[in-house]
């Protein structure tokens, strides 16, 4: 993990989110996070192994990069990858500041491990998947976790989601 001096959020080349993974839940936070008016398209970059993913991240005017300079340059990453595909993240964590923010919607790995994988020191472990498609996804948190970073209310409409017969993962 890169702990370069004086590179934080304020540094104007890094992207304030940046979405490893860019599935079905990716990319429905992605659009959530747009339409609230949170951030802005050219704010998020996002990740994906699939070509096809990328090209729809650049058609909806997301920037996209490999995942070693994206990770370089976010200030807070969303890891919205399967939990099989973890490793692929964790491969390049040392292109990750020291002051990242990591967010994980990755099932199957608690809090704890993505910490010791990633050598994170800020990470928060959310599931908002149960009630994203009526706008009202919500998520406990902990002193600890809302002291990390800004709190910041994201969510998708059932138009974000692709539907049941959707052959995407």
């Amino acid at each position: 993990m890169s702990t370069t001096g004086g590179r934080g959020c304020h540094n104007a080349r890094m992207s304030a989110v940046t979405i490893i993974g860019f599935g079905r839940l990716g990319s429905a936070i992605a659009r959530g996070v747009l339409r609230s008016g949170t951030l802005q398209a050219a704010d998020r970059v996002a990740v994906d192994a699939d070509p096809a993913r990328v090209a729809e991240a650049k058609a909806a005017g997301r920037r996209t990069m490999p995942i070693e300079q994206a990770l370089s340059e976010a200030c807070r990453v969303l890891v919205a990858v399967k939990p099989q595909a973890f490793g692929t993240v964790t491969a390049h964590r040392k292109s990750l500041h020291a002051n990242t923010t990591v967010i994980s919607v990755m099932a199957g790995w608690s809090r704890a491990a993505i910490t010791r994988e990633l050598g994170a020191t800020h990470v928060i472990r959310a599931m908002p998947t149960v009630a994203a498609p009526r706008r009202s996804s919500a998520q406990p948190s902990t002193r600890a976790a809302c002291s990390t970073t800004r709190s910041t209310r994201a969510t998708a409409s059932t138009s974000d989601l692709p539907s049941a017969g959707a052959a995407r993962s």
